[in-house]
């Protein structure tokens, strides 16, 4: 019907103005040419951004890393109190992080410096440093071997279940699993 066509037709004008607002915003990361028609091939252009993406998440992870370790080298030599800063808060804040972000960079950094190794398992993509932050304050140099061998492709949940299950001494017990339950109700069924 009119209808249809004229609501298509106002969806698509829409479609491109955002399009082209999206490209101007963008405009510094050169994004324009893998939707530019003329430029061949629809899957070379996509295979090119493809590629282009896995080497740039490549870069974030290890810039991610170079942050972490760059943090424990701060935190291994009390950068706070040694700045002036006082507090790790404000040193924090200097670098343009929320104190939440810092200490959890912090943690991973300061398990980074005390167990090298697990540098590896973070630069060949085996765990993340989320997961260095997690076992962070069970991991001790008679259990570090059990972490660095059964870290690698863990999800965060079993990361969480492995903390809890090794001993500070290295040995392991049992612990049951647990499991996360998302329950969300009015305030009329809550009552």
């Amino acid at each position: 019907t009119e209808i249809d066509t004229a609501m298509g037709d106002l969806l698509q004008k829409s479609a491109r103005q955002e399009a082209a607002m999206f490209l101007e915003k963008a405009a510094k990361y050169d994004l324009a040419k893998y939707f530019d028609r003329s430029r061949g091939d629809v899957r070379a252009r996509i295979k090119d951004l493809y590629l282009r993406t896995r080497a740039a998440v490549a870069t974030e992870r290890a810039i991610n890393l170079e942050v972490v370790l760059l943090i424990g080298c701060l935190e291994a030599m009390n950068a706070a109190v040694n700045l002036g800063l006082g507090r790790r808060e404000d040193l924090a804040k200097k670098l343009g992080l929320t104190a939440n972000q810092y200490y959890k960079r912090a943690q991973a950094g300061r398990t980074l410096v005390h167990h090298p190794e697990f540098i590896d398992l973070l630069t060949e993509g085996k765990t993340h440093v989320s997961h260095i932050a997690i076992i962070a304050p069970k991991i001790t140099a008679a259990n570090k071997d059990v972490f660095f061998a059964e870290l690698p492709g863990k999800s965060e949940a079993a990361v969480r279940e492995l903390t809890a299950a090794v001993n500070f001494d290295g040995t392991r017990r049992e612990v049951e699993p647990t499991f996360a339950i998302r329950l969300t109700l009015t305030g009329a069924e809550l009552e």
